[in-house]
Order: structure tokens, then sequence, then C-alpha cells
């Protein structure tokens, strides 16, 4: 049988993931980032583009708007917060953005406080990382319960801790993050007390949700003629019921 490994792909946050509307990106920028609202009230088609592709981790893009000038700590609302320190972020510029991106957290914008999970992780400190990915996850941001879990998959970042792992890609995989629900199949096949069933309940509900790698798992458990659990174990967590 084919090892399972953890998918560790590590996931920030895109700039427009913290607007309620993409239809407002234009008339939120124009009236809440910038210091200056004045030199950029002929270039809305401009600021519109440049911002979409920022949004899309364009780093030079992300410049392009830090050069307009945009709002101090002091001034920022926690939304705007959390954009202009995304925006600092993806121009490779974390120490200027992370006090817009603590502010934010603090102030309940948990998108802000997984980006500085992230951040943090980045530079190996991973007691801070999870600090932050805590504070996002108990919000109900899955993509922090995932990476916290991600932490505790690892003997180089916050050890090898089954358990602990098993319960943030649980929450994460409640929300339906599939990467999450493969994840849980994974540490379910591996562990030392192998649980073949419940791996496959989460290779299936991975796959459920669009994920290939968890298809291909859970034809090899099929081969294998694992069992799903007993009715009664299982959670109800499908997006299709068997």
């Amino acid at each position: 049988m084919q090892k399972f490994k953890i998918f560790v792909f590590l996931y920030s946050i895109q700039i427009l993931y913290l607007f309620p509307l993409y239809a407002d990106v234009l008339e939120y920028t124009r009236n809440g980032l910038f210091k200056h609202k004045a030199t950029i009230t002929n270039k809305n088609d401009d600021i519109m583009q440049i911002f979409i592709q920022c949004a899309h981790y364009n780093s030079r893009a992300c410049e392009t708007i830090l050069q307009y000038g945009v709002l101090t700590i002091e001034q920022c609302e926690p939304k705007d917060c959390a954009i202009i320190g995304a925006v600092f972020s993806i121009a490779n510029q974390d120490e200027r953005a992370m006090p817009y991106l603590r502010k934010a957290c603090y102030m309940g914008e948990s998108a802000s406080c997984t980006h500085l999970g992230v951040v943090y992780q980045n530079i190996h400190n991973f007691n801070e990382a999870k600090g932050f990915y805590d504070i996002a996850c108990e919000q109900g941001d899955e993509v922090a319960c995932y990476n916290l879990g991600l932490l505790y998959t690892n003997t180089e970042m916050l050890g090898n801790k089954p358990l602990l792992s098993i319960k943030s890609f649980t929450k994460s995989c409640d929300a339906l993050y599939p990467k999450a629900c493969f994840n849980l199949g994974v540490v379910y096949a591996t562990q030392k007390n192998h649980d073949m069933p419940k791996a496959r309940f989460y290779f299936d509900k991975a796959c459920d949700l669009g994920m290939l790698q968890a298809c291909e798992a859970l034809q090899q458990l099929k081969k294998m003629k694992v069992a799903m659990p007993p009715i009664t174990q299982r959670r109800g967590l499908y997006v299709h019921d068997y």
C-alpha cells in the first residue's frame, strides 16, 4: 500500500477574501484605505485593476498601492487595518504589516489572526503562530484550524502530536475544508494505533469535497476492503450521505 502523507500546503489570506462584496472593492478602497483620497479620484479604473492584481499576490501591484499612501495604524478601522496589513505582507514588508494585522486581529478580524500566524510560521516562530491560529480557529476560521493542525504533525514545529492535530483538523473538516478532512484520513491511517475505517471515512469526505488525492487514497482502501465505520459512529458530516 502506498504510504499516505500529510497535505502540508500552508494558506495565507487573499485580500479580496476580506471584503463582504466583491462589487464594493473600488468604493471601499477609494473611501477607506488611502491617506490622500484626492490623488486617486481620477484613477478609479487603474486602482481597481492594480488592487485586483495585488489581491492575487502580485507584490509589485501591492507596492504600487502603498505608494499612494495608506492610513496609519491609528487612523484605520479594523477592516481597513486587515486589508492594509495584507497589502504590506504581499509586498514583502511583513515588519510593517504586523502592527496592522495585530490591531485587526485583536479587534475581531479573524482572517488577520490567521495571516499573522502564517507570517510567524514562515519565520519559524511556531509558538507565536500557534497563538494567533488559536484565536482565529476559536472564531471559526477553518483555515486557521487547518494550519494549527499542521503545526502538530511535524517534530520541527510543535511536535508530532496526533491527538492535537486531530482536534484542529476536525474543526476545519467540520467546516467542510477538504484538505483538513484528507489530513484526518492520513493521521488515522498512519498513527501508531491505525484506525483504517475512520481513515476511509475522512478520505471519502474529502473526496466528496473535490480533493483528488483523497479520491485516490479512498480507492486504495476500497481495494484493501477497508469498511466504513458503523453507522452509529459516523458524525453526519458527509456532503452526500450513504
